[in-house]
């Protein structure tokens, strides 16, 4: 008797010792996700802000998805592109606003480096813009041309690793996108112009807990997380001609000179297999006061666990993959005599027998995949599933 009654108190320690330990976030447990994202917003029904502080418990299980109003992001994988080194996916469509009525949209490609999940450049696709609504001359133009930046030396962080309970960054990155201004009125004439901006972006761990998540969230269940405050805050400059934009013509547009036009103040909740926080919350400059609220549903995050890939699958390499061979090393997986792969649809391409030597399987297709994303099955004699992944084919 005495026996047991050790056993379960030596399990109850080792139980507490578990709940009140912080998460931890790593290069190998805390992928880029090239999949794409389902951002759903609860804005509505997060009307208070998370507590903070070390062992939380922050349960939103009663958010209502099947009302929310949903959109999904396209995170296209960057394809043998050398201008972008080390880039493993680019987001899609972000806004860079000027004023209250112009703007242009950029990408930022990012990866997962041993600094952490970082931003390593900008491209901003070229852009028309008529100014003869402010102007009254429709022959007045401001033109953004095609830029791109590339700055691994000094990126944005997003996220630094490892990240834990108490742990802190900060990053500084300065834009410059090229323009071309045309206003007859003040004898300027497709004019050089540029519109450079800082983001300046402070982020500290403030909490660290277990987070529940409602069904059809992408994470279901109770999964360990930290708490992770960021204020973003970007300053606008300028120049004409390679000085600084006059103020008759900045004061014209609407346009700030060396002020801050923009303030990020944020808290998202991270958990390990996924680069896309599960749910993140954004706030008055106090953060007190919720002013909107998300779910980032991704396909990476399985029952709130882990990735796909995490522990049964393997390394693929190459990926992408180019042809028709590619090797997979999966020591978990030496049983395996089969190989199953799907499109991101679902949709079955391959499904053939495979040789392993060593925990490493060569793959010999007898087709070229299209480009895109594809979900791998490893599966023994009796159909078993061994192992799983996703790599991406580009030709």
């Amino acid at each position: 008797m005495r026996k047991i009654f050790t056993t379960l108190a030596l399990t109850a320690a080792v139980t507490q010792v578990y709940c009140q330990s912080p998460l931890t976030l790593t290069q190998s447990n805390f992928p880029i996700a090239t999949d794409s994202i389902t951002s759903i917003d609860v804005s509505t029904q997060v009307t208070a802000a998370p507590a903070v502080g070390a062992n939380q418990t922050w349960n939103y299980s009663s958010l209502n998805v099947a009302t929310a109003s949903q959109y999904t992001y396209p995170y296209p994988a960057v394809h043998n592109d050398p201008f972008y080194t080390g880039a493993q996916f680019s987001g899609v469509a972000y806004y860079k606003s000027l004023n209250s009525q112009y703007g242009y949209n950029y990408n930022s490609y990012f990866a997962n480096t041993s600094q952490g999940n970082v931003d390593l450049g900008l491209e901003v696709p070229e852009m028309h813009i008529g100014l003869g609504p402010v102007t009254g001359n429709n022959n007045d133009s401001l033109i953004i041309e095609h830029t791109r930046e590339y700055y691994p030396s000094v990126p944005r962080v997003l996220v630094a690793l490892p990240a834990t309970a108490g742990s802190a960054w900060h990053s500084v990155v300065r834009h410059v996108v090229q323009m071309r201004l045309t206003v007859n009125a003040a004898s300027v004439v497709n004019a050089p112009m540029e519109h450079v901006f800082y983001v300046d972006r402070q982020d500290t761990v403030v909490g660290w807990g277990s987070l529940t998540m409602p069904a059809g969230s992408g994470t279901n269940g109770t999964v360990d997380v930290i708490e992770e405050r960021s204020t973003s805050l970007t300053t606008d400059s300028f120049y004409l001609n390679g000085s600084p934009a006059p103020v008759t013509l900045t004061g014209a547009f609407g346009l700030t000179q060396g002020g801050r036009t923009a303030a990020s103040y944020r808290e998202s909740f991270y958990t390990a297999g996924s680069w896309s926080a599960p749910l993140f919350v954004n706030f008055d400059s106090t953060y007190t006061t919720p002013t909107s609220a998300y779910i980032s549903k991704n396909k990476s995050i399985v029952n709130g666990i882990k990735d796909v890939a995490s522990d049964m699958g393997g390394t693929v390499y190459p990926n992408p993959v180019s042809g028709q061979s590619f090797s997979i090393t999966a020591p978990q997986a030496m049983d395996a005599e089969m190989i199953a792969i799907q499109d991101i649809s679902g949709r079955n391409v391959v499904s053939q027998s495979i040789n392993t030597t060593n925990g490493t399987i060569s793959i010999q297709l007898n087709q070229v995949l299209a480009n895109g994303m594809y979900l791998y099955s490893l599966l023994d004699a009796k159909g078993k599933v061994v192992g799983n992944g996703k790599f991406v084919a580009a030709k």
